[in-house]
This record gives C-alpha cells, sequence and structure tokens, in this order.
C-alpha cells in the first residue's frame, strides 16, 4: 500500500531539474566561448555545444513540463533521486578512467560535463518510468479503495436501488434488499415487481410506471405497499428515471426507501385530527375518554392504552376506560387506582413520565411483554396511560405522538368541564326563572281575586291583598338566596324550629294530615327561608303521602329531620329527587325539593335522602347551624 509524504508535493522538486540543466547550457555555452577566443573553428564549437547542452536542454524541458504531466507529485523524489544517480555515476566512471594509467584522458571537463549530462538525462528518463509505474498502481489502489467504499455503501444502504425491463421484470436490485425486504437479490431478479405490489395499489402503480416509460424526460413518484418475505406489508417510496437509452444501464432505474414508519405517523396524524374534531362534539368526561380509548385501539396504532378519570377533588380515580390490551397485559385499572404509584407520581408533579421497571398487579404478579410504559398527565382530570412490549420501549416519534394524544385529550376533558359547568349555570337560571313563577303564581292569584273586593272598601279583603304582597316579597328574597348560593350574605337569628314548623304546616299541609314536632331544636337561619324550606317538604309529603299522612319533625345529632309514612322515594331515584324538572305527578313541574336543595347549598348544610320507620320519606339535614354549635366554633 502506497503512503506518499503530504509535505513533498510543496518542496519544488522540479526546480532541481530545470536548474541542472542550465547548468549544463551555461557549461555549453562557455565552452563556445572558450574556443571561440582560443581560434578553434565555429563548427568545432557548435558541436561541443551540442553534445555537453544538448543534455542540458533536455533537462530543462522535462523539468519545466514535469508538473503538467500525470504523474504524482509525490513521486518526484524519486526521479530527482534517479537523475542525480545517473550523474553521480557516470562522474564515477570518467574518474575511474582518469585513474586509470592506461587510459588517456583529453579535455577533462569537457568530457566530465559530457558523460554526467548524459547520466542525468537517463536517470531521468529511468526515474520518471518507474514514477509512472508508482503513480498507476498508486491509482489502481484508490480506484479500488474507492470501489470498495461504494460496495459498502451500497450493500449498508437503507435504500433500494432496482433497475427494471419495460415490462416491470426485475433485472437488477441492491444488496440492500435483503435488509428492506428480507428476499436475497436472485429471489426478486427475473420477477416482475408488480406481482409483489398490494392489489388495491397495483393499478395506480403500473400507471406511474408506464408514464416513466412514456414520458424519458419525466421523473414519477409512487407510493405503494409491497410483500416481504414474511407476508407483512411495508410502504415503499419509488422514484422512477428513464434510462432506456443508456447504454450502460438499458432499464427504468427505480430509487425506492421505506416509508412505513412516516405513513404510519401520517395516518396516525390524520386520525388524531378527526378524533379532535369529534371531541368538539361530546359533552362528559367519560363520553371523551370513552372516545380517545376507542379511536388509539382502532386507528391511532396505541393498541395498549388507558385513562383513568379522577374525582371533582383529584383525590381518588373514579373511572378507568382501558384498551383489550391495557386490561389484559397492562392491568391499567390496578395501575391507575395504586395512590403510591407511578401514575399518582406523575399527576402530582405534573409531567410525562417513561417507567421501565413495569410494576406488577396488585396481586404482585407482573406484565413480562411490557417493556416501558408512559404516563402523561391529564391536569385535574386524571392520567392518560400508554405502553409498549418493543425491546427498546416507546421510540421518541412514537412517544412524542402519544403525548400529543394526551394533549389533545386534557384539551377536550378541558372543554367539556366548561361547557359542563356553562350548562350548569343555565340550568340553575332556568330553574330559578321556573320556581320564581311557580312560587309567584299563587300569592298574585289571591291578590287578584281580592282586589275587586278592595275598590269596594272591603278591609278584610285588602288584608288578604297585602297579605299576599307580602308573600311575593318573601318569595324573591328567598328566590334570590337559592340563585346566588353562598354569594349572598344572609342576616341569620336564632329561631325555634318547632314554631317555624308549626307556622309552614298552616300554610301547606292539607286538612286532614298530621304533623309531629318532637325537637325543641333552635337554628340559626333566616325564619323566612326555614319555612319555605319547611313549607316545600310538608307540600311535597301531602302531594306524595296522601291527605291523611303523618309527617314527623325530629332531632339529629348535628341537625334535624322531616319523614312522613307516605311511599317513599325508592332508592334508585334518591339521588335525582333534587334535580329541576323532576317529579311523579302528571301536571307537576318538579322544582319543590330543587328548591329545597337550593336553600340546603345557601346555608352550606348537607341534606339526605333516606327510607322512615314506616317506609315513607325521610330528609336529614346535618351540619346546621345552632346556637350551641356556633359558639363551640
Amino acid at each position: 500500500m502506497f503512503r506518499f509524504p503530504r509535505s513533498v508535493s510543496s518542496m519544488g522538486w522540479e526546480r532541481v531539474v530545470v536548474g541542472l540543466g542550465a547548468l549544463y547550457v551555461v557549461l555549453a555555452g562557455g565552452q563556445v566561448a572558450l574556443a571561440t577566443a582560443t581560434g578553434e573553428s565555429l563548427a568545432e564549437a557548435l558541436i561541443d555545444f551540442v553534445l555537453v547542452g544538448g543534455p542540458g536542454i533536455i533537462l530543462l524541458y522535462v523539468g519545466h513540463r514535469l508538473p503538467k504531466t500525470d504523474l504524482h507529485p509525490e513521486t518526484y523524489p524519486r526521479i530527482i533521486a534517479w537523475c542525480l544517480g545517473g550523474f553521480g555515476s557516470l562522474l564515477v566512471v570518467v574518474c575511474l578512467l582518469v585513474l586509470n594509467p592506461s587510459v588517456t584522458v583529453d579535455h577533462l571537463l569537457w568530457t566530465l560535463a559530457l558523460a554526467t549530462g548524459i547520466g542525468a538525462v537517463g536517470g531521468f528518463a529511468i526515474g520518471a518510468n518507474e514514477s509512472r509505474a508508482v503513480t498507476q498502481a498508486y491509482e489502481t489502489e484508490r480506484r479500488n479503495r474507492e470501489l470498495t467504499r461504494y460496495e459498502t455503501l451500497i450493500e449498508e444502504a437503507t435504500d433500494v436501488n432496482a433497475v427494471l425491463d419495460p415490462d416491470g421484470t426485475l433485472r437488477y436490485l441492491t444488496p440492500s434488499v435483503e435488509h428492506v425486504l428480507g428476499y436475497a437479490p436472485d429471489e426478486l431478479v427475473g420477477r416482475n415487481a408488480l406481482s409483489y405490489v398490494h392489489p388495491d395499489d397495483r393499478q395506480h402503480v403500473r400507471e406511474r410506471f408506464v408514464r416513466t416509460i412514456d414520458e424519458p424526460n419525466r421523473r414519477t413518484t409512487a407510493e405503494f405497499r409491497f410483500e416481504r418475505d414474511d407476508g407483512s406489508w411495508v410502504v415503499l417510496e419509488a422514484r422512477n428515471r428513464n434510462l432506456l437509452d443508456d447504454p450502460l444501464i438499458g432499464g427504468v432505474v427505480a430509487y425506492t426507501r421505506e416509508v412505513t414508519d412516516r405513513k404510519r405517523l401520517e395516518d396516525n396524524l390524520t386520525a388524531l385530527n378527526s378524533l379532535t374534531r369529534e371531541l368538539m362534539e361530546v359533552e362528559t368526561a367519560e363520553e371523551v375518554s370513552d372516545r380517545v380509548i376507542e379511536t388509539a385501539e382502532t386507528t391511532l396504532d396505541l393498541p395498549c392504552a388507558a385513562i383513568g378519570l379522577r374525582d371533582e377533588r383529584g383525590e381518588a380515580v373514579r373511572t378507568v376506560v382501558e384498551t383489550e390490551a391495557a386490561s389484559e397485559v397492562l392491568r391499567a385499572d390496578s395501575l391507575l387506582r395504586d395512590e403510591d404509584g407511578v401514575v399518582r407520581k406523575a399527576v402530582e408533579k405534573g409531567i410525562p413520565r417513561r417507567v421501565t421497571d413495569v410494576p406488577g398487579a396488585a396481586d404482585g404478579s407482573t406484565a413480562p411483554t411490557v417493556t416501558e410504559v408512559a404516563v402523561f398527565p391529564l391536569g385535574s382530570h386524571g392520567a392518560f396511560v400508554t405502553a409498549s412490549a418493543a425491546t427498546g420501549g416507546l421510540s421518541p416519534p412514537a412517544f412524542d405522538f402519544a403525548e400529543t394524544v394526551a394533549a389533545n385529550t386534557e384539551a377536550a376533558l378541558d372543554r367539556a368541564e366548561r361547557e359542563g359547568e356553562l350548562q350548569r349555570q343555565n340550568d340553575r337560571l332556568e330553574s330559578f326563572a321556573s320556581m320564581l313563577a311557580h312560587e309567584l303564581r299563587n300569592p298574585l292569584s289571591i291578590a287578584k281575586g281580592y282586589l275587586a273586593f278592595v275598590t269596594e272598601g272591603d278591609e278584610a279583603a285588602a288584608d288578604e291583598v297585602a297579605t299576599a304582597l307580602d308573600r311575593i316579597e318573601e318569595m324573591i328574597n328567598v328566590l334570590l338566596v337559592t340563585a346566588r348560593g353562598a354569594d349572598l350574605t344572609v342576616e341569620r337569628e336564632t329561631v325555634a324550629l318547632s314554631a317555624v314548623a308549626a307556622d309552614a304546616w298552616t300554610k301547606r299541609a292539607a286538612s286532614a294530615a298530621t304533623l309531629l314536632v318532637e325537637t325543641e331544636r333552635e337554628v340559626e337561619a333566616d325564619p323566612v327561608h326555614l319555612r319555605h324550606l319547611l313549607e316545600n317538604l310538608f307540600r311535597n309529603a301531602a302531594e306524595h303521602g296522601g291527605e291523611e299522612v303523618t309527617v314527623r319533625v325530629g332531632d339529629l345529632p348535628t341537625g334535624f329531620y322531616v319523614e312522613d309514612d307516605g311511599g317513599g322515594i325508592p332508592e334508585t331515584a334518591r339521588r335525582s329527587v333534587f334535580d329541576a324538572g323532576y317529579t311523579t305527578e302528571t301536571g307537576g313541574i318538579g322544582l319543590g325539593l330543587t328548591f329545597v336543595a337550593r336553600l340546603v347549598d345557601a346555608y352550606d348544610w348537607n341534606c339526605t335522602v333516606a327510607e322512615s320507620e314506616s317506609g315513607g320519606a325521610r330528609f336529614e339535614f346535618t351540619a346546621v347551624d345552632s346556637p350551641g354549635r356556633r359558639n363551640d366554633e
């Protein structure tokens, strides 16, 4: 292997040859001048000049031309060495002749000049010839190295280059085809490439290939699925070039690369965009989770995924939505509900977390097929979890894509929460309007009924109208409390529960109904508010328990209860009886108990629905302010 020193090419070795040639020309010129001065003939002087100056002129010429030859500059020292070697060799020969007593050498200087000049020219010729051989060997080795490098690049390339006949028959494939498609090149050579293209893509590929043949100056591109040796499909992108007229190629060259991952990412992004648009239409967090997990499993290439939604306080997981794979392999339900696990820690820190030490289920078993779990917090809503069984876990693109899915999910959950709150506000506003109309209609009817008598001077009628108007004013105050809730400051006073209950009973109960007050509790409240709360409960008991219903008001450790002996409230309906519009009566508007719930919220009490000992309805009010409880606080 040839290794030339990089410094010699810049040393100007050709100047040595030029200098040596100039020396001989100068010596020849001096010889002519001397011969002319001593009276020798001009012809003899010119012959001497040719014999001595000729080699000098040759050396001048070749020294000047040397840099313009194809000889490698790093071989110049070799040429100079041979040139000086020829010079020295003949110098030694002449010296030996001089020293030989049997040989007579006339004109010693002329002889030395002639002999060494011929020797220098001969040495240069030998050196140049040898340098040419060295240069050729060097160039051959360089080309071999480039060829080896090129072959290595071809073999290690991820792209596949192929040469095809006009009918689509494969004539040549680069060795990289085995890495990309699993076939050895000779397994595909001689076969028609279209037979390996997916049937749904075959027509498209054929049209592009024909266009390449029909329009030689046009380069076409086609994207299609190609069958691997194991029967699976990969997505290839081929850029075709017509080189049928090239004598070295004589075919269509297809520069092909695998784009399966890119295509999958494009499909996933398209599906994600569609999912994002769909999520704009859903109304609840559960619907968001269901839609995301369904799409993750069927379209987004995230077969092992789950969402855990936390309760309103963010303290515990209340709902887990998961794919089938997440349930079987990841045991997502156990993972998401573990309050000391990786999911909880990620949610608390608010940043995604990758876990390679995959935790097992609650029973201690493990999930050996999972190599990595990625946890993405969803703000205060919970967490999105996905997993991978690949040797290296989730690839960077897969992790980034899952993070994008989680971000879109969080945005959809935020929107659903905002819209849900807005809907609740609208419902409260509508409920308030309905309650206002409901509560004011009766006293207005009374006032209208007595108004004609008032104009005739009936004082009793005037009192009834005044009472009705007072009732309307009370309703307005109570409704303001129910509408504004905790934002409204309530003037409270100590009132006896028994007295307020008796007052409310005279206004709302049926004539044959019975009230039993078994409490002496005093309550911190506005008496008007408390009376309206009890009126609605008494009216509800009369409407559902019959005219002879018995209603009991009694004590609880931190409050009181109101119960009846009517038909009761089914357990399945106890959570919805306070909802606006809930009613079991034909023609009812379902606002009585909603009114009760609003007042309870305004006072920050607690109210639960249970069953009385006689099977009727029982409403329990706790955390009720009383004089003793307020003093304790």
